[in-house]
C-alpha cells in the first residue's frame, strides 16, 4: 500500500528526525505526522537543562508545526489522539472518530513517565516533566519557590537536581538506591559521584522512599520511610519511564517492555514499524539519542525499499548533570573484569577491564574529555574498526 500515506505517530525526536531522513529519500509520496501535543520540534534531552541555561519553553523550540510541515512536505495532525491501530485494514481510528488511511506505519509515540502512588493529602501536586507542556508548568510551579523535593536518583532525576542547582535552587533528592544512579553505576563510582553531587550543594536521602506527602501551611511536609521529615515547596516524581505500548498491545503486536522489533525496525505486524523509546531492539529497551539517529537512517532507507538494519555499535550515555557531568559505558550484564578508579574532586576516570581489557567505562568532571578516545578503544576492541 506504499500509495497510501506514511504515517508517524509522534513527533519527538524519533518521529521528526526519521521523517526528515525519510522525506530527503521521497520527496513525492504523502506523509502524515499525528501527535497529542502542539507538534513543536525541540530537543526532549534539553528540558532537564533549559533552568540553568535560561531558556523559556519558546526559547526551546526549534520550529513549530506548521513551519516542520512546510519543510517536510506533511500534514501534521496536532492535539489529536489515535484510538486504534487497525493492521488488518491498513487504518488508523481517531478519537473524533475519523479513519486514517496508512501505507506504512511507524510508532514513535516515545515513553510515559512512571507514576508512584503517594499516600497524604498532597500527594496530587506531585509534578512529572517529560513534555514540553509539562516544562511550561514546571516553570511555572517553580516561581517564588526555593526547596524542591526530587523522587528519583536515576538519570532524570539527577539531571533535573543538578539543573535546579545551578539555578540557584535547594535540591533534595529521595530514593532506595544505595547510591545515585544504581542502575548504571557500581557502587564504589556510585559513592564517588555522590560526593561530587553534595559538594555541589544537592541532598540525597538514599536507602529510603518518600511514603507521603501532605500540605503543611504555604509548604508540603514529605515523609520518609526511615523516619526523616522534609519541608519542601514544590515535588518532581523521575522514577523512570515506560514504553508507551497501548495502542500495539490492543492492536495485537508483539510487545514487551516496548513495542518489540527486529533488525530492520518491523513489528509483529507487516507494514507496521517502531522506534525510539516506544521500542524494544533486539539489543533492548534503550531509550537514548544514538539510537534514534542509527534507527532513523536505517529505517529511512527500509521504508524507501532499501531493506537495511539498524547497526549499532558500543554508544557512551551522557548525564546532563552540569554541576559534574558524567558520560559512560556500562559493560554488559555479567561481563567478568573489575572496576579500577582514579580521581578528585574535579574528574573521574573509572575503567572495568576483563582479560580481553576494557569493557565498559566512566568519565566525570573534566575527564569527560577523554570520552571520545575511549569510545574508540571500546569500539576497536569489540569490533575491530
Amino acid at each position: 500500500m506504499k500509495s497510501a500515506p506514511l504515517v508517524i505517530l509522534g513527533t519527538g525526536m524519533a518521529g521528526y528526525t526519521l521523517a526528515r531522513m525519510w522525506r530527503i529519500k521521497d520527496k513525492e509520496r504523502p506523509l502524515v505526522l499525528i501527535t497529542r501535543d502542539g507538534g513543536e520540534a525541540y530537543a526532549k534531552p534539553m528540558l532537564s537543562k533549559a533552568l540553568s541555561d535560561g531558556k523559556t519553553p519558546e526559547e526551546l523550540v526549534n520550529a513549530t508545526a506548521g513551519q516542520q510541515a512546510r519543510s517536510l512536505k506533511a500534514e501534521i495532525l496536532t492535539r489529536t489522539e489515535v484510538e486504534e491501530i487497525r493492521p488488518q485494514s491498513h487504518q488508523l481510528k481517531l478519537a473524533d472518530g475519523r479513519l486514517l488511511p496508512y501505507g506504512q506505519l511507524v510508532l514513535a509515540s516515545g515513553a510515559r513517565p512512571i507514576r508512584i502512588p503517594l499516600a497524604g493529602d498532597a500527594a496530587d501536586t506531585v509534578m512529572q516533566v517529560n513534555w514540553l507542556d509539562d516544562y511550561r508548568s514546571w516553570r511555572q510551579r517553580l516561581q517564588g519557590k526555593k526547596r524542591v523535593l526530587i523522587i528519583g536518583p536515576g538519570l532524570i532525576g539527577l539531571e533535573f537536581a543538578s539543573d535546579l542547582c545551578k539555578a540557584g535552587y535547594q535540591p533534595v533528592v529521595v530514593g532506595p538506591d544505595e547510591t545515585p544512579l544504581g542502575q548504571l553505576l557500581p557502587p564504589e563510582v556510585g559513592r564517588f559521584v555522590r560526593a561530587r553531587l553534595e559538594e555541589a550543594g544537592i541532598v540525597l536521602h538514599l536507602n529510603t522512599v518518600v511514603e507521603r506527602l501532605d500540605h503543611h501551611g504555604d509548604a508540603l511536609r514529605a515523609q520518609l520511610g526511615n523516619g526523616t521529615v522534609l519541608e519542601v515547596d514544590v515535588v518532581l516524581m523521575a522514577v523512570g519511564l515506560q514504553p508507551d505500548i497501548r495502542l500495539a498491545q490492543a492492536a495485537g503486536l508483539a510487545v514487551d517492555r516496548g513495542v518489540v522489533v527486529d533488525d530492520y525496525l518491523q513489528t509483529s505486524e507487516p507494514d507496521i514499524y517502531a522506534l525510539g523509546d516506544v521500542a524494544q531492539y533486539p539489543q533492548g529497551w534503550m531509550p537514548y539519542v544514538a539510537p534514534i539517529t542509527a534507527g532513523a537512517r536505517a529505517l529511512a532507507a527500509t521504508l524507501n525499499g532499501e531493506a537495511t538494519p539498524m547497526r549499532l555499535g558500543p554508544t557512551p550515555i551522557q548525564v546532563k548533570t552540569g554541576v559534574f557531568p558524567l558520560w559512560l559505558m556500562p559493560p554488559k550484564p555479567g561481563t567478568p573484569g573489575a572496576w579500577t578508579l582514579a580521581g578528585d574532586t574535579q574528574r573521574l576516570e573509572a575503567r572495568f577491564e576483563g582479560e580481553q581489557g576494557l569493557q565498559g567505562w566512566v568519565l566525570g568532571g573534566e575527564a569527560v574529555a577523554l570520552r571520545n578516545a575511549w569510545a574508540g578503544e571500546l569500539r576497536t576492541r569489540t569490533t575491530g574498526v
